[in-house]
């Protein structure tokens, strides 16, 4: 007998004697949770507090004499709503598309005591991104500067271009990013309407290394170069500390200590996403109950990782279109699997909504996962 079969045979009888009749039985639990937007699947490097807007109830419910499956469902609050307490808004709010996190972004400027503070002009942000949404504020604006440097989609794990954002002052009609090698890449510069200060943005491929910002009046004068502030995450120049994972649609996993345990996953050198496996925030929520799978969307990849018995995941798209991936063993002994499909379908999934599902090696589903169709959480943009 091949070594599949025993494990199906194996699988199959595990669920028989598992989930037979016990007395007493008990009643169906209903576990309430808070999913974790962790900085391994984020790495938003934003100043200010950011206000995460995701939950996930989970549920353990017996599934068709299956036994107990564990089903989830997002649920997304109005960010917006949330990072505005205790501020006053400025103006109108520019929406972005921004390639580099696969969805929307708000930009808007706000009138707040700050961190330090201090009270005055603040520049805000909010992303929808891979189905989670995340808002902040920064510190007062420098009232004398012609124009400043806010922020960047750097930090999203993406191989897209780059979109790099701040305000500037009156006078200011156009904005550059200064590569390295010298080369300008131009911008925009916008106005939202009443705002007391202009919102820029350029977008840049990511391998660009940008040095500098150049801002000039409607003849061309430079009116004010404002340096890049680099804030590289750890994991861009630090090396594995154990053999790397090649894993299907050009991906590779690895483990990194940055300083925390990591799982980083790599597409072409450029970071994708992460976990953090530590042995207690491996596959957690907030409230340090474990979750069956954490999936990660990008670029015609889905992957991420799942609990020890899954064998096969599938993505079952909102119109009932699906695609499955094997689960590979990790080769570090965290106890659990890896995986990594691809999908052709046109669409961002995460906009449509989908179903993650995992399967045991007997074919037995074990647990699945709901995404409703999600809209940016913000009001009145879109």
């Amino acid at each position: 007998m091949n070594h599949e079969l025993e494990a199906r045979l194996r699988d199959a009888l595990g669920h028989a004697s598992e989930h037979a009749p016990h007395a007493p039985g008990d009643l169906p639990r209903l576990v309430v949770s808070r999913s974790r937007r962790r900085r391994a699947r984020t790495h938003a490097l934003i100043a200010g507090l950011a206000v995460a807007a995701m939950a996930v109830p989970v549920t353990m419910t017996a599934a068709g004499g299956q036994g107990e499956v564990t089903t989830g469902t997002v649920v997304r609050r109005d960010i917006f709503a949330e990072v505005m307490e205790g501020k006053t808004l400025l103006g109108d709010r520019l929406v972005v598309d921004t390639p580099s996190i696969e969805g929307p972004m708000l930009l808007w400027l706000a009138r707040a005591t700050d961190t330090k503070g201090d009270t005055g002009t603040v520049f805000c942000e909010a992303v929808s991104e891979r189905g989670g949404q995340s808002a902040s504020c920064g510190n007062v604006i420098d009232g004398e500067a012609q124009a400043t440097f806010q922020g960047s989609t750097e930090g999203r794990f993406s191989s897209h271009d780059v979109l790099y954002f701040g305000a500037s002052r009156d006078g200011v009609a156009a904005v550059s990013a200064v590569a390295e090698d010298g080369a300008r890449i131009p911008g925009k510069v916008q106005r939202p309407g009443d705002a007391p200060r202009s919102i820029w943005t350029v977008s840049a491929p990511s391998k660009t290394k940008v040095t500098a910002f150049e801002f000039t009046d409607t003849a061309g004068k430079v009116l004010a170069r404002v340096k890049k502030d680099d804030f590289p995450l750890p994991e861009a120049t630090a090396e594995p500390v154990a053999p790397t994972v090649e894993m299907p649609g050009g991906l590779v996993a690895g483990i990194y200590e940055t300083p925390d345990r990591t799982l980083v996953w790599k597409r072409d050198g450029q970071l994708v996403a992460s976990h953090l496996v530590r042995a207690k925030d491996l596959m957690k929520d907030l409230g340090g109950r474990s979750r069956p799978v954490e999936l990660v969307a990008d670029q015609g990849n889905w992957f991420g990782i799942a609990d020890s018995r899954t064998a096969r995941v599938a993505l079952v798209r909102a119109d009932g279109r699906s695609a499955t991936a094997d689960t590979r063993p990790d080769p570090w002994h965290l106890g659990i699997t890896l995986f990594s499909g691809t999908h052709e379908l046109a669409g961002e999934i995460y906009l449509e909504g989908f179903q993650i599902v995992g399967y045991d090696r007997a074919g037995v589903e074990i647990w699945r996962e709901e995404h409703p169709a999600s809209e940016p959480a913000w009001s009145g943009t879109r």
